[in-house]
């Protein structure tokens, strides 16, 4: 019997540790966040994950830190876009299909809502990554490993504290529609009635996301939704999601669906020498040289 796609994804996370005889504890998790890294993380990068809200460097009372995980998220957008900060990003703005970059990659990047701005207790949105292009158009990145994978509550079946948009919805606001964001206060007020649901694509996020970036950069901005893939069921319900998300938003919010094999994929063909040593981990790590049925 097949195990589960997260089961399998983490067997061989465990086994490309292993091979290098990094000990895995049985919750998944390395000995250090830089056992899990590529590279030491950039000043730049360190700085914004010490500023962040994810708990992801430090261990406290309440658990390891979460970027020791082997399926943390953070490290495998860290490990992909780290390595471009100081150095010529063009292979990695090419294979996002993006003009040249001007300024430096930020990670955990905040752009405050209305809501945020008016109340402090509400923490603006934090984008794994930000790119600001020489247009002055910025691009924002969400990025997922294996989250996808959990099923997702529909809103109307979530308990009142963890429902999705109280807060953006209290008093007749229109949040989205004030930032010239119609399509997206439409969806958000149908997810929020239960109209319209999304099992895995975590839709509530990548629309606050969308609120947070019209707010700071009006209508020059891009939102990038860039995923690990893999060969399940739950992927073809993800990708009609997204597909779904992408037909209801995405002309208005310049949304653009990505995966990470596909990003690699690109990525090798336009990267010279120098980078082979980043690309053999990379490729050693998470794509197990371009698995074919993902790649097809």
């Amino acid at each position: 019997m097949r195990k589960s796609p997260l089961a399998e994804i983490l067997d061989l996370q465990r086994s490309w540790a292993n091979s290098l005889g990094k000990h895995v504890a049985e919750n998944g998790y390395v000995a250090s966040v830089t056992e899990n890294l590529w590279k030491p993380l950039s000043p730049e990068a360190m700085a914004a994950f010490e500023d962040g809200k994810g708990s992801e460097l430090r261990d406290s009372e309440r658990g390891p830190a979460k970027m020791r995980a082997l399926r943390s998220s953070s490290a495998l957008c860290v490990n992909v876009f780290d390595y471009w900060s100081g150095r010529d990003c063009r292979p990695l703005m090419t294979a996002l299909g993006l003009e040249q970059a001007d300024d430096i990659l930020r990670f955990e990047a905040r752009y405050p809502t209305k809501l945020s701005l008016t109340n402090t207790t509400n923490s603006p949105p934090h984008l794994d990554v930000a790119i600001r292009l020489c247009s002055g158009v910025t691009a924002g990145v969400e990025s997922k490993f294996t989250e996808w994978l959990d099923r997702r509550q529909p809103e109307v079946d979530k308990p009142q504290q963890k429902k999705s948009f109280p807060k953006y919805l209290a008093d007749g606001r229109v949040l989205w529609a004030e930032e010239d964001l119609p399509h997206c206060q439409s969806l958000v007020e149908s997810i929020d009635a239960g109209t319209e649901h999304f099992t895995h694509l975590n839709a509530p996020q990548l629309l606050k996301h969308a609120l947070g970036l019209g707010t700071q950069c009006g209508r020059q901005f891009s939102l990038y939704y860039l995923y690990y893939d893999w060969p399940c069921a739950q992927a073809f319900i993800h990708r009609d999601e997204i597909a779904r998300f992408d037909a209801n938003v995405g002309a208005e919010i310049r949304f653009v669906a990505l995966t990470y094999q596909e990003l690699f994929k690109r990525i090798s063909e336009g990267a010279s020498d120098a980078d082979n040593a980043y690309l053999g981990y990379l490729g050693r790590r998470y794509f197990f040289g371009h698995h074919p049925a993902i790649f097809g």
